[in-house]
């Protein structure tokens, strides 16, 4: 069995620190290194992962030659510093923040604010929509991990796409809320616990930055060049995204529920018939008019501490819109788990590994 020295940078925040409880679950993981600027235990940070790893100064990792992966948990503008050196070495970098998510450097400037001292780096990046990607990053040395928002709108409109539902510059509106682990972890009076309880936090409604990295992967995989109205909250609970895309419906052609539903499935599969981590949601309607049925529609508390990514699809007939409804967690399929998912495809190891059985 193939045993990895697998390195964290990061390993304080909760997307590191997410990683790092996966990786020691990681059947083909014989060592985690758990990278900071902090001193201390790991455990300090996350008390629920008690083995006793002390964090490593963030400054040694360039010096480091025992490392088969790392995943870079840093902030936009720091993975780019060292991932190319990484590469040279013969390392995986599976990158969790935005630095190679964009083929265009004057988009990751002009979305991000930052400029990418090694642009031509970009084009040898994979983007990590795994479920689309699979064969190049099955190659690649350096994985961008989608954004969390962006992964799960990705799922949700790209079977859509695929079809022709979203021809030319149409819209899709999306309306997305995380937990408030998506805030970050610097301390802000807005969501501290007092302050953030039974309400909503709208944010990034001048224009979300994930907004156009899901239309780039729509152009690359979908064949399609809609505008992505994208507008994000968040709310009380600790982990996951609830996503609502709605897509008007031009021309003579409305499709059913019952042919959204067979669309869907014949993207990503039905339960764990296809794609082991996106599931969607296939039961019939129960009650009459205006009967409240929650379980055509998944819910956050079912994905949140796992991997998967589970979608709903209904149609409003008066106003001719596709509705589809997705969660993930945005520490899960939207950080961490899509890193170790994207680190399995790889290394060539098994997709699920490290991930099976989480809650």
């Amino acid at each position: 069995m193939t045993t990895l020295t697998v390195g964290v940078v990061g390993a304080t925040g909760a997307a590191g620190g997410e990683a790092c409880r996966l990786l020691l679950r990681h059947p083909n993981v014989g060592r985690v290194v758990p990278f900071a600027r902090a001193e201390g235990e790991l455990s300090a940070f996350h008390p629920r992962l008690t083995e006793p790893l002390p964090l490593v100064p963030v400054d040694t990792l360039t010096e480091r030659e025992d490392m088969d992966a790392v995943l870079l948990c840093t902030p936009t503008g720091e993975a780019m510093q060292v991932s190319e050196e990484l590469v040279k070495a013969g390392t995986l970098v599976v990158d969790l923040s935005a630095d190679h998510r964009f083929n265009d450097p004057d988009d990751l400037q002009r979305w991000h604010g930052v400029r990418h001292p090694s642009p031509q780096s970009l084009s040898s990046a994979c983007y990590g929509l795994t479920e689309l990607a699979r064969d190049e990053i099955a190659s690649a040395r350096l994985i961008a991990n989608p954004g969390c928002f962006a992964i799960t709108a990705e799922l949700a409109l790209m079977p859509l796409a695929q079809a022709g539902l979203l021809p030319g510059r149409s819209r899709a509106t999306v309306f997305a809320v995380n937990g408030m682990t998506g805030a970050g972890s610097t301390p802000r009076r807005e969501t501290a616990a007092a302050e953030a309880s039974a309400t909503l936090l709208a944010y990034g409604l001048d224009g979300h930055r994930h907004a156009p990295e899901i239309e780039q992967a729509l152009r690359r995989w979908g064949g399609s060049d809609p505008v992505v109205d994208l507008s994000t909250a968040h709310a009380d609970f600790r982990r996951g995204i609830h996503l609502t895309a709605s897509i008007e419906v031009a021309g003579d052609v409305l499709p059913s529920r019952e042919d959204l539903l067979d669309l869907f499935c014949a993207a990503y599969g039905e339960g764990h018939d296809g794609e082991r981590f996106v599931q969607v949601i296939r039961r019939g309607r129960q009650g009459g008019l205006n009967h409240k049925d929650y379980s055509l529609y998944p819910q956050v508390s079912n994905v949140a501490g796992t991997n998967n990514c589970q979608i709903g699809v209904d149609v409003d007939l008066r106003t001719r819109t596709i509705k589809v409804v997705a969660v993930s967690d945005n520490l899960g399929k939207g950080a961490a788990g899509g890193a170790v998912q994207n680190l399995n495809v790889a290394l060539g190891l098994p997709e699920s590994a490290g991930l099976e059985g989480l809650e």
